[in-house]
């Protein structure tokens, strides 16, 4: 699989093939972050892409029916109503003590019952058609009492001279959500809203807002091209069928101590899409893209984190086989077993259980990954982009994790891109490449700014790291040659 990347953020003509392991190494603010970025924003959008399409729209049509439903008076004589219904009951007026029937008035207050498909969804959108249809105050009056009731019929009026408005919304309703079924235009839209949210708006290079963008995804003869101006995005493909299913972005081990704290987004920027499609899209379909609250890559680890699975015995070892070499070496590191609870996650060892947020930092490093292998959120259509994960760890740490990213690499053949501005597990990461014989799935990147001393191009090296260790290792040289000079200085 290979990503070419050109004017996203400071990125200029950079192309990066991941097969397996992908290395990218260089100076800060070299643009490593803005490529993990907007390989996730791309992944992301189209994860999980049927359920999210139809929580998308059960939650656009719910609000939308309730919208309708508050445009009339329906809303008052539902109170009024109430109101004169608990007095019946109290003075025993109901004539011949009988139920009051259904009536969209019993839907005013409620919520669309969890929907498994999208026929349920239309069904629940005719029911309240043929119950605003049906709908009339006289009958339901005459339950309560045979006096005359306190309803006002003024607002019975108004609400038959908005009948035909409603059943026209509810129709529209119906129509958006019958829209675009195989989610051609609803992922491409995506794809640009996760990359809005991700670069808060900034796709393009801040010193050239209105040059052009582009990303490219390309797999054997399959190609998904995006291309973005401003918030205007143009996608086109050649039946390009989606290997990867998940992707995780690893920049903060932090995440998992305020799991719960979820930072849902909605209101994104509008944008304008342009399709290779013709089809024309019916009035509620910008609202059904903003029915789904936008979160960040964190939000999403937060999310996976704390997801509660109850494994039986069976099921946990199912997935201890499965993952056994990958495992056995992060109990070799921090042994134990992470529990999600109500008022966050804990770490349980030796009869013993710590918040997590007492966790030794390099020790989330390898919790983070467990939790995500116990969840089954990794197997060989993952993607994982790891931001500099040697931070926290001492270089014999560095040695175990660059391991244990090889070994899920063999084993359960996921894709790693990772950035590293530390030469010892460049070296860890190329003798376990070695050691497990993937050197054919292995690319090392070097960023380099361009003469323009502002955008960044990528140079590989794989076939010459040495390249790598130099301008890794080159800080580290000049600090023990000053050093050394200090000392002979001092000595005289």
């Amino acid at each position: 699989m290979k990503f070419y990347l050109d004017n996203i953020g400071i990125l200029s003509n950079v192309t990066i093939d991941c097969n397996g392991l992908a290395v990218i190494t260089g100076f800060n603010n070299s643009g490593k972050t803005t490529l993990g970025k907007a390989i996730y924003s791309l992944f992301d959008a189209v994860e999980d892409l049927e359920i999210k399409n139809l929580n998308d729209k059960q939650s656009y049509a719910n609000n939308a029916i309730h919208q309708v439903l508050n445009m009339s008076e329906l809303r008052y004589m539902y109170y009024t109503l109430r109101a004169e219904l608990e007095i019946a009951q109290e003075q025993n007026t109901l004539e011949n003590n009988a139920d009051v029937k259904e009536s969209i008035l019993d839907y005013i207050n409620k919520d669309m019952p969890r929907c498994n498909n999208i026929e349920a969804i239309i069904n629940y959108i005719e029911k309240i058609r043929k119950l605003l249809i049906d709908f009339d105050i006289d009958e339901i009056i005459k339950t309560f009492t045979k006096q005359n009731s306190g309803i006002n019929t003024a607002a019975y009026e108004k609400f038959k001279s908005n009948l035909q408005k409603a059943l026209d919304e509810l129709d529209e309703i119906k129509k958006t959500v019958l829209s675009d079924l195989e989610m051609i235009n609803y992922s491409n839209d995506w794809i640009g809203l996760t990359l809005i949210n991700e670069f808060s708006g900034q796709i393009q290079p801040i010193k050239n807002k209105d040059v052009e963008s582009t990303l490219t995804i390309s797999d054997n003869d399959q190609i998904f091209d995006i291309k973005c101006v401003g918030n205007s995005f143009k996608i086109s493909y050649n039946s390009f069928n989606n290997t990867i299913n998940r992707i995780f972005m690893l920049d903060d081990i932090y995440d998992i101590d305020d799991a719960y704290c979820i930072r849902m987004k909605r209101n994104v920027p509008r944008f304008n899409i342009s399709h290779n499609s013709n089809t024309e899209l019916p009035s509620g379909y910008l609202d059904l893209l903003n029915s789904r609250a936008a979160i960040s890559h964190s939000d999403k680890n937060r999310l996976w984190i704390m997801r509660k699975n109850e494994l039986s015995i069976i099921d946990r070892e199912a997935i201890y086989s499965k993952y056994k070499e990958a495992l056995d070496l992060i109990d070799k590191v921090i042994p134990g077993d992470f529990l999600p609870k109500q008022i966050g996650m804990f770490y349980r060892s030796d009869g013993t259980e710590l918040n997590i947020k007492n966790l030794a930092s390099g020790s989330k490093v390898f919790a983070i990954i467990k939790i995500l292998l116990m969840s089954g959120a990794l197997d060989e259509k993952t993607i994982l982009i790891l931001d500099e994960p040697e931070v926290h760890l001492h270089p014999e740490w560095q040695n175990k994790y660059a391991e244990l990213l090889v070994i899920l690499i063999k084993t359960i053949k996921c894709k790693v891109i990772l950035s590293t501005h530390s030469p010892n597990f460049l070296l860890a990461l190329e003798t376990m490449v070695k050691k497990y014989a993937i050197e054919n799935v292995f690319n090392t990147y070097v960023t380099k700014r361009k003469q323009d001393h502002y955008m960044i191009e990528f140079n590989e090296v794989s076939n010459n790291i040495e390249q790598a260790y130099e301008l890794l290792a080159k800080p580290y040289l000049q600090m023990d040659a000053m050093r050394y000079e200090l000392n002979d200085t001092s000595e005289e």
